[in-house]
């Protein structure tokens, strides 16, 4: 079955953390470590600065 088709069906949670910039080594640390779970995404603005799901 092709995965478009299937992907529906199927219940995936995705997790994304975001870190702004200036705080790119912290981001770094978290991924070091061991500690993010998911993507984990750096961002220019300010309009998403905090960490948005664990």
């Amino acid at each position: 079955m092709e995965f478009l088709a299937l992907a529906p069906k199927v219940p995936v949670r995705t997790t994304v953390e975001t870190f702004p910039l200036v705080k790119a080594d912290k981001a770094l640390r978290r991924l070091r470590v061991g500690r993010t779970t998911g993507a984990t995404v750096l961002v220019t603005d300010g309009s998403r600065s905090a960490i948005s799901s664990r």
